[in-house]
């Protein structure tokens, strides 16, 4: 991005996905050259989903309402309950910019979470948020 010659540039960043210590920094394109920075802390995500449906039928839509990071590449869905990642999902969506989602719950009856993918951590994509979902 370059500056905007009216002396004040807005610029939308994405927060690292791993919490911790880093500096924002304003680069000269052509040299390189570090021309101001600053300490930053960026704190872990925090996920939480509001009055999640606990039961549902069998191929039946639900819709979850959350609130965290919303960004492109995270998801929420529905996994076997106690599943240790979100590698077998059933119904899913991307959340970018939304604060609520609509699944299509698995055709099977049993017990399932409603899961919040992060998705980018170090080590692979990460469950922030999980909520119990009994498909009868």
């Amino acid at each position: 991005m370059r500056p905007d010659p009216s002396g004040t540039t807005r610029a939308t960043l994405s927060a690292p996905a791993e919490p911790g210590e880093y500096e924002l920094r304003y680069v000269l394109r052509e040299s390189e050259a570090v021309l101001s920075s600053r300490p930053i802390t960026i704190t872990a995500a925090e996920v939480r989903f509001l009055e999640p449906p606990t039961e549902a039928g069998v191929a039946e839509e639900i819709t979850v309402h959350f609130d965290g990071p919303r960004g492109k590449d995270h998801w929420i869905g529905i996994i076997p309950a106690g599943a240790p990642d979100a590698s077998n999902y059933f119904g899913w969506d991307w959340i970018q910019g939304k604060e609520r989602t609509t699944l299509r719950t698995p055709d099977e009856p049993g017990d399932y979470e409603v899961a919040f993918v992060f998705v980018g951590a170090e080590g692979g994509d990460r469950i922030l948020a999980r909520s119990p979902l009994a498909i009868r």
